[in-house]
């Protein structure tokens, strides 16, 4: 009877493993043609222990994808894996790495890899087990890689952002755009915008990208709005709560916080302010604010004097991109905190961003910068970096705000 259960059992397991190639043979096979993204280009596909970070609705899954067409295309010695299936969990993450291992696989691309009970202990023991596998494993951009001392020094991390304008422009024209540094923005802005502007007319495509564009798995869905509101409630009701232990109780509290942040004109990060109308403690408030940042619904600010301080609290909270912030107050929203939120949500990929002593923006700590509105007086003292909302070109110190759109 003991040999019949070790044979049966066996041969479930062999049974589950066809199933998952099953099932990664049919993703690859519907996948539908879409825009190749450009941190496709920024990975080392050498390194064994790669980590893709986002957020909801970003397409980690389709980068997982697409990542397994450009490097592994039809090895059966590579797999594609979601964590959260059934399979993995009668089994086990190491044991089926192990088992994957033994039958020659080369490979795994794992999905949802946080939401494994103890996932980064595991990988690290397939690490110091397995050194030939090679793992690409796509994250909750609310974990924090960097701390777990399991992954500390043996993990390459990669942010995955949403579209970026010039990604969404490329898609939606099917023009072919090379990204651009902020460096080259300040340098040769008017050339580039002479370049783009010969191809396509950008400002016909920014009124579709603040409200649908930035995220991949609402593009061609009728209904974005509600579906992105559903990719923000099921960030805070599971992420949030899954991967920092929140009380379920305080998360309508969460949401109104939220709320009050998308539908408030004033910026500045008032804790006390918050505490008092959403009735949590500052303490809880100063949590929940940098939670909603890892999980990147909101962008923190900090005043270029906070910089050195061991515990920084933020100056200023903005929504992380507009999608969001038109989906949660459609007309609530004005047109200088929307263009702002563009800003953010382009140049902060790939810059750092704090708030100067002028209470302007400071990009990497040396350029100082306004997003101005169409109409916005501007002032003859004003000594800053000018993005102008509806310019097409610019000249001098006065910039498209378009541009920021083509950082990544």
């Amino acid at each position: 009877m003991k040999f019949a259960y070790i044979s049966y059992f066996c041969l479930a397991k062999a049974n589950n493993m066809e199933s998952l190639y099953a099932l990664h043979n049919a993703l690859m096979r519907e996948r539908t043609p879409a825009i190749r993204r450009g941190l496709m280009d920024a990975v080392d596909p050498q390194h064994p222990l790669i980590v893709i970070r986002g957020s909801r609705g970003v397409g980690k899954t389709r980068f997982l994808l697409d990542f397994y067409e450009e490097h592994y295309a039809d090895d059966a010695d590579v797999l594609y894996v979601n964590v959260n299936n059934i399979f993995l969990a009668s089994e086990g993450l190491f044991s089926f790495i192990e088992r994957f291992y033994k039958l020659g696989g080369k490979a795994l691309l794992l999905d949802q890899a946080h939401e494994y009970p103890e996932w980064d202990e595991e990988m690290r023991a397939a690490r110091d087990h397995f050194p030939s596998l090679s793992f690409v494993l796509a994250v909750s951009s609310l974990v924090r890689v960097e701390r777990s001392p399991y992954l500390h020094g043996i993990a390459k991390v990669y942010d995955l952002y949403g579209l970026s304008f010039r990604e969404f422009v490329e898609l939606e024209s099917g023009e072919e755009f090379a990204p651009l540094t902020f460096r080259d923005i300040l340098d040769s802005h008017e050339d580039i915008a002479r370049e783009v502007t010969g191809k396509v007319r950008p400002l016909a495509y920014m009124g579709n990208y603040l409200t649908r564009g930035y995220y991949p798995a609402c593009l061609g869905t009728k209904f974005h709005a509600n579906y992105l509101l559903e990719h923000i409630s099921r960030t805070m009701d599971f992420d949030v709560p899954f991967l920092h232990h929140v009380d379920l109780k305080f998360l309508w509290k969460w949401k109104a916080l939220l709320y009050m942040v998308a539908t408030e004109q004033n910026h500045r990060a008032n804790v006390s302010k918050y505490s008092h109308h959403v009735g949590i403690s500052r303490a809880m408030v100063l949590n929940c604010l940098c939670y909603l940042n890892d999980a990147r619904l909101l962008t923190l600010l900090f005043d270029k004097e906070q910089e050195d301080d061991d515990e920084p609290r933020p100056s200023r909270v903005y929504v992380h991109n507009p999608n969001v912030l038109l989906a949660i107050c459609p007309k609530r929203a004005d047109v200088s905190a929307t263009r702002k939120s563009f800003f953010l949500s382009q140049v902060m990929s790939t810059c750092s961003v704090g708030v100067s002593e002028n209470d302007n923006f400071l990009v990497d700590g040396v350029h100082e910068v306004s997003v101005r509105v169409e109409g916005e007086r501007l002032y003859s003292k004003d000594t800053s970096i000018r993005l102008m909302d509806m310019l097409e070109r610019g000249k001098g110190r006065t910039i498209p705000l378009w541009l920021t759109g083509f950082l990544y």
